[in-house]
């Protein structure tokens, strides 16, 4: 981690619970609480594994983009304010690649 300007840049955050594993990095501005994260969710199972119903059949047409070896690799981001962070899908924005596009 690394704080400049009010700004903590945090470049190797990482968790995991079971069946699933999360890398990010990011920024935190202390003065006003902002956030924004991106990174990966890696998931044991495909996506439409996940649900049931008819949320897997549109689900297993995302399958083949998110599929690895073993599960599901998923891009994902986390931004908003400390209070009130919004989280979603990364689609596009080629900040989950790397620490430095940040």
């Amino acid at each position: 981690m690394a704080l400049r300007s009010r700004v903590a840049r945090f470049t190797d955050v990482s968790f995991a619970v079971p069946g699933a594993s999360a890398e990010a990095q990011g920024t935190f501005n202390v003065l006003n609480e902002k956030i924004d994260f991106h990174g990966t969710v890696k998931i044991d199972a495909n996506a439409s594994q996940q649900t049931s119903g008819i949320k897997s059949i549109f689900a297993k047409v995302l399958d083949p983009f998110f599929k690895k070896k073993h599960g599901s690799i998923v891009p994902v981001k986390m931004d908003g304010t400390y209070d009130n962070p919004a989280f979603g899908l990364d689609l596009g924005s080629g900040k989950n690649e790397t620490p430095s596009s940040h």
